[in-house]
């Protein structure tokens, strides 16, 4: 065998080696890249997520602090009952009708001794207007 082929073929093998180490270079680099283009994604997607958590959780909050008030404003109100006028003046009417004095009315409707004179007054005009 010539010395100079064998050169040759060492150069090629060399030169070959070189060019497969600088493909997988590249491969390498190119999933390097892809890597850290899903981990900053997924970074991204972490914030975004973390975020609408963040206001989900708020308003899980606003809606059971709003509840809360509800509840608290009806204990508030729950020795007078709620009575539209009409109401009010049926019940009065109907409670006056049967004995019940003004200040039983006034403690039972959660109104003024005032009003409820005022309500039994007017129930007794439109029971002397009916009859």
């Amino acid at each position: 065998m010539d010395i100079g082929a064998l050169v040759i073929s060492i150069g090629c093998v060399q030169i070959l080696t070189l060019v497969l180490c600088g493909v997988l270079w590249w491969c390498l680099l190119r999933q390097e890249r892809t890597i850290h283009n899903l981990r900053t994604r997924y970074a991204t997607t972490q914030s975004e997520a973390s975020s609408s958590e963040g206001t989900a959780e708020e308003d899980k909050s606003f809606h059971s602090e709003y509840r809360e008030a509800e509840i608290r404003a009806s204990l508030q109100t729950a020795g007078s009952t709620r009575h539209s006028p009409t109401e009010k003046y049926k019940y009065v009417a109907c409670m006056a009708d049967k004995g019940l004095g003004v200040d039983d009315l006034a403690r039972s409707f959660g109104i003024s001794s005032y009003e409820a004179e005022q309500l039994v007054n007017l129930s007794r005009l439109a029971n002397g207007t009916q009859s």
